[in-house]
Parts: structure tokens; C-alpha cells; sequence
């Protein structure tokens, strides 16, 4: 049993590996920790999925790849490779508190290499994150001096570009291309950078207090203009990922998104896609 530490959002767990067969992938290696004291506690098993839990209730499921219900007071998420497939690629089981849970997965017959994490990871943390007052936004996100921006878009609305613009600033870091972790801590937001960037260059544990707001869209000319506190929540709660299954954890979910929007600025931002939109933004900051 191999033990590796891992750090996201400022949040700790131990994951028990059960051989050198069963790896975190290399999204996770600017996330390793050592020495710390943790609040959660992840086992990997190296046995197949338990019929109990491949077979639960699959009539329900019909064309979809993904499930998370809740059995037995503890959360289920299982993950399939492809609709209809009878059985799922991989399954988890977490305590309420999400301090604790399991992991099983099926290896196909020519893997020999498991990455017990990958892709069930982002059905399981919104959940764990919630429990310590985070949440998951998809975003582009910058530290800088002052704090972080964020830049939130739907797919195709400019989060990459704009990501790749800002990273041409000496003095800037960027966070995420497209999911950051934002959690109170100390009675601050903090915004934490994360495993589920597409480009490796833009994932990095950093972290710093949230300061302002952008909703990317594309334009012909830079404009910055003011938003609504109502407009703010709704685009927040279009751009997180929620915790569906459980109503008390949405409420939270509520919660932090109506805080953050009476409390940080927040602003539309129509950009075109070159220099002169990054000039623009900091002559506005």
C-alpha cells in the first residue's frame, strides 16, 4: 500500500494507493504535499467494482455516462466509458462529511497503468469542497499584486484566449484556463488554482483572495460595463459546478454565490481577442 498527499483548495487527503499499478495522473503532481495533517482519507481498490454497486438501479440510467445518487446515507458516483455500457469504468463511495470514501475502477484488459482519480475526480469534489465552503467555478482566473480577477464564459466564450493573453504579463500568474476553486477561509474568498486545466502551464496550487469579477464574451471593441447583484448570482450559479444530489449542500452552494456577488465586484467584459483588450483591462484595474 503506497500513501500519496495531495493539496487542492487548500484542502488536504491522504489517497492509499494499493501498488505502483494504480498512479495519480500528471495533472496532480503540482498538488503533492508532504508532511501535512489532513482532513480526508481516500482508499483505492485494486479489486473490481462490487456487483452491489455496478448493478444498482441501472435502469435509470438510461443514455447517460455519469450517476451520483445517495445509497445507504453515503454518496454514490459511478462513471461509465461510454451510454449504455453495462457496467461502469469506475465508482466512489463518500461519507456525508466527505472526509472519507472509496474508490473502485474496472482496468481494461490492456491498461497497465490505472489512474483511479482521473475523471471521477470532478463528480466527487464538488461535493467534498462544499463541506468546507468551496466551490468549483469554470473560469479563467489571474493573481495579481493585488489579489485574483476572475473571468468566467461559457465553452467557446474566450476563457482560453483571454487566458493566453494575460500570461504574456511578467508580473501576472495564471490560475486556470477553465476551473478554479473558490473558498471562504478566514472570512475571505480565496481563489485556488487546480488539476482540471486543460494545459498543463495553467495548473499550479497557488492562491489568493478574489477581488473582482469579469464575464468574458467576445466583442468588437473592449468594453467594461457594471452588472447587477441579481445578474452576478445568475451568472455565478450558471458557471459552478453544483452538488445536485444532496438540497442542503445546493443551499450552501446558494449561499456562497449570493455572498460573493454583494461582496466583490463584478462587471461584463466584451474583449477582442488580441493586445488591446489586455491594455484595455489594465488601464481599467
Amino acid at each position: 500500500m503506497e500513501t500519496t498527499l495531495i493539496g487542492i483548495g487548500g484542502i488536504n487527503l491522504r489517497i492509499k494507493l494499493p501498488e505502483r499499478s494504480f498512479q495519480l495522473d500528471e495533472s496532480y503532481l503540482p498538488f503533492l504535499v508532504h508532511s501535512v495533517s489532513t482532513i480526508g482519507e481516500w482508499d483505492v481498490h485494486p479489486e473490481p467494482i462490487p456487483q452491489s454497486i455496478m448493478l444498482l438501479d441501472n435502469r435509470s440510467r438510461t443514455s447517460r455516462i455519469r450517476d451520483i445518487r445517495q445509497s445507504n446515507g453515503k454518496l454514490l458516483f459511478r462513471l461509465w466509458w461510454e451510454p449504455y455500457a453495462p457496467a461502469p469504468w469506475k465508482a466512489a463511495i463518500m461519507e456525508p462529511a466527505g472526509n472519507q470514501g472509496e474508490i473502485w475502477l474496472n482496468q481494461r484488459e490492456e491498461e497497465s497503468l490505472s489512474y483511479p482519480l482521473f475523471a471521477i475526480d470532478l463528480l466527487i469534489f464538488p461535493y467534498l469542497l462544499i463541506s468546507n465552503s468551496g466551490i468549483i467555478i469554470h473560469t479563467a482566473a489571474v493573481k495579481t499584486e493585488a489579489g485574483v480577477y476572475l473571468f468566467p464564459a461559457p465553452s467557446g466564450g474566450g476563457k482560453s484566449t483571454w487566458s493566453d493573453l494575460m500570461a504574456a504579463h511578467p508580473e501576472w500568474t495564471v490560475l486556470g484556463e477553465d476551473k478554479v476553486i473558490v473558498r471562504k477561509v478566514n472570512n475571505s474568498y480565496q481563489v485556488f488554482g487546480t488539476p482540471w486545466n486543460p494545459r498543463p502551464e495553467y495548473r499550479g496550487d497557488d492562491h489568493a483572495p478574489l477581488i473582482g469579477i469579469y464575464f468574458l464574451r467576445h466583442g468588437r471593441e473592449n468594453r467594461i460595463s457594471k452588472i447587477g447583484k441579481a445578474d452576478i448570482a445568475k451568472k455565478l450559479l450558471q458557471a459552478a459546478a453544483l452538488p445536485f444530489q444532496k438540497r442542503d449542500e445546493l443551499d450552501k452552494v446558494l449561499t456562497i454565490i449570493d455572498e460573493i456577488a454583494q461582496t466583490v465586484p463584478a462587471y461584463q467584459f466584451g474583449f477582442r481577442p488580441d493586445q488591446s483588450a489586455l491594455d484595455y483591462f489594465q488601464c481599467f484595474i
